[in-house]
């Protein structure tokens, strides 16, 4: 059986807020002998300890950056100077910067926004914009990994036209599930890592194209982004207990993509996960001859030589036999204890213009509903999906306040269905004062 320990206290009930800390010069208390004994006996008798302790609690921070340190020294990653020191509350900070000391999660200031730089071959569109991805640290052990959104480009035409893509990192504000202050979030102590979105390829591309002014070459590297962030996320969590990857529009289609590499490399054991599509079933048409529209946008965003993709399906990529929908099948069947979850308006807005200029036909509202079931019908199939449809024309939920109101009826609530925060939560498990 696994060993429930309370780091905080010896006794919760009499001294709730009571932390391990030395008295001066003196002997160690009694309540902190209590605990540290609480801590050996577990490992002495080979148990695996479950922590509890509060967010904010000292001796739960002081225990996560030693694991950390035990872990980089394991594979090998020597600290640098000043590591355990903490960088300022809100920052930026350079991977490759040896005086950042890697930028390690433990050094950030709780609460504070961090940008992060990983160099190397990543980048924007915008090649006068530097890559980052975004860092708000809350309960080491539980994280909400969430690709950004912000359009897509297909062509110069599109990528002339800031409505179509993001050049640079598109900054949308911390609300809805990414909202650490408010008490409706049931995931508020999760620490948050946002793979920031500047490459137009719904984090997929690895190429570059003529789109520039006079036909100057602009740069699609949002898989190498992807990846960056993804490397540094999985050495900053050698414990991971809950963790949560989404995404909202692009970053829905990214999602479909990068879960089973996202999942694979993160997941440890014990691990509780939950996969959330937020506002986009991906190119779903048109009906006929979707699959020659796919090997063109792969082909275009240089999809087929990603990260992302096992060998067998670069393969597939590379030969015109890799669809999306199928691919976000395999991973619901590759991982069967991960619960896959898709939040989708009847009549999206946003879906529906996408759909409509890569179809080079006017979609109906219709139309698309009638074929976001028919890929929906299939996703069901699997035991571990769950889907979510709200009435209306709404775009995008997970990161919007309206999560904490949208039924089945419309994304500000109403009839009788549940509303859409609690259904998410019952998915992964737990309650409110435990969030799933």
């Amino acid at each position: 059986k696994r060993s429930r320990i309370d780091l905080c206290t010896a006794n919760p009930r009499k001294h709730p807020r009571r932390t391990v800390r030395p008295e001066g010069s003196a002997a160690m208390t009694r309540s902190s002998l209590a605990v540290l004994l609480t801590l050996l006996a577990p490992r002495m008798l080979g148990a695996s300890p479950t922590y509890t302790c509060e967010k904010d609690c000292e001796a739960e921070e002081q225990s996560f950056i030693q694991r950390q340190l035990r872990h980089a020294a394991g594979v090998g990653i020597q600290r640098q100077a000043g590591v355990g020191e903490p960088h300022g509350p809100g920052a930026e900070c350079d991977l490759e910067n040896a005086a950042h000391g890697g930028c390690r999660l433990h050094s950030m200031w709780r609460g504070h926004v961090y940008n992060v730089h990983p160099g190397g071959a990543t980048g924007c569109l915008d090649s006068r914009q530097p890559y980052y991805f975004q860092v708000m640290k809350g309960c080491p052990r539980k994280l909400l990994y969430v690709f950004d959104d912000g359009g897509a480009c297909l062509d110069a035409a599109s990528y002339e036209n800031d409505l179509f893509c993001a050049r640079t990192p598109w900054l949308t504000p911390f609300s809805g599930i990414l909202n650490q202050s408010d008490h409706r979030n049931p995931y508020r102590e999760y620490t948050i890592v946002r793979v920031s979105y500047c490459s137009g390829d719904a984090h997929g591309g690895n190429t570059s194209q003529p789109w520039g002014p006079n036909g100057e070459m602009v740069q699609l590297r949002g898989a190498l982004n992807a990846e960056a962030t993804l490397q540094w996320t999985s050495a900053q969590f050698p414990v991971l207990e809950r963790l949560i990857i989404g995404g909202v529009s692009a970053g829905s289609v990214a999602v479909q993509g990068w879960a089973d590499r996202v999942i694979s490399t993160l997941k440890r054991h014990g691990s509780h996960i939950m996969v959330v599509a937020d506002s986009s079933l991906g190119t779903i048409f048109p009906v006929v001859g979707r699959e020659y529209l796919i090997r063109a946008v792969y082909t275009t965003w240089g999809t087929c030589n990603t990260p992302a993709l096992s060998e067998e399906a670069k393969l597939a990529c590379r030969e015109g036999r890799l669809l999306p929908d199928q691919q976000f099948i395999d991973t619901m069947r590759g991982h069967p204890k991960v619960r896959f979850a898709m939040i989708n308006s009847k009549e999206d807005y946003e879906q529906i213009r996408y759909n409509s200029v890569l179809s080079g036909s006017q979609v109906t509202p219709a139309a698309f509903y009638k074929q976001a079931t028919v890929f929906l019908k299939r996703y069901v199939q699997e035991p571990n999906f769950r889907s979510y449809i709200v009435n209306g024309v709404t775009h995008g939920f997970a990161r919007f306040d309206h999560i904490f109101a949208a039924t089945p009826a419309g994304a500000d609530g109403g009839g009788s269905g549940p509303v859409l925060i609690d259904w998410l939560r019952g998915i992964l498990g737990g309650s409110r004062d435990d969030p799933g």
